[in-house]
């Protein structure tokens, strides 16, 4: 009897864990990470710009920053980038929504697999949207900026 009702509760637990640890800890740690990450690129910089002004104090910092630093991608090339990525996890998702219906049509199919099909294709289908509609919204914003930009130097 005991028994019994330590596994309900061990899987009522689980079913409370397991979306919990991927919805809240997961992005939790990723942002941790790469926030961790960055400190530890700006502080190795730092360190590095330090070393080169004690050993030659003629050093033009700013100078040596620009090349420290790798250039940063244009927006365009960015945005192209993202657009790719987007173009294809929409055909991802499509192509696991496409073969989620056939095999729904034909039958004689797990009705779980095709489930599971069917909430992978939407999965990517919209996170491939969501990328297509940032590029847009970017490149109407690009644009904006480019145009006031023309105005400003023709002024």
């Amino acid at each position: 009897m005991d028994e019994t009702i330590i596994l309900q509760f061990m899987n009522g637990m689980e079913d409370i864990l397991v979306p919990l640890g991927i919805c809240v800890v997961l992005p939790i740690m990723v942002v941790w990470l790469v926030m961790r990450h960055r400190t530890n690129e700006t502080n190795r910089r730092a360190e590095i710009v330090l070393a080169a002004i004690n050993k030659n104090s003629d050093v033009d910092v700013e100078e040596f920053l620009k090349k420290l630093n790798p250039p940063r991608k244009p927006m365009q090339e960015r945005l192209l980038k993202k657009m790719m990525w987007a173009s294809i996890l929409i055909a991802i998702g499509l192509f696991f929504g496409g073969y989620a219906m056939i095999i729904g049509f034909l039958g004689g199919q797990n009705p779980n697999k095709i489930e599971t099909f069917a909430a992978f294709g939407a999965i990517f289908f919209l996170v491939g949207l969501a990328l297509l509609v940032v590029c847009l919204v970017s490149k109407k914003a690009m644009a904006k900026e480019q145009e006031a930009e023309h105005k400003r130097i023709e002024q």
